[in-house]
């Protein structure tokens, strides 16, 4: 996915970071919850939306568990 030319899609975005507050992440779950489509979808954080890798940290106080 990484290596492909493709950009972000409707059933994968990218993060770079994780969300300030739970709403933003409720957003962008909402977001894939209304795809027309019934394929599975992901937010993958650590990865800016030039797709460098860039990583994150797990002492980050945003950094959800579950």
């Amino acid at each position: 996915m990484l290596h492909s030319s493709q950009h972000e899609t409707d059933t994968y975005d990218f993060k770079e970071r994780w969300e300030n507050t739970n709403s933003e992440l409720l957003k962008d779950i909402l977001s894939f919850a209304n795809t027309a489509h019934h394929h599975d979808c992901y937010l993958i954080y650590g990865i800016n939306d030039g797709k460098d890798v860039i990583g994150i940290t797990d002492t980050d106080k945003n950094r959800k568990n579950q």
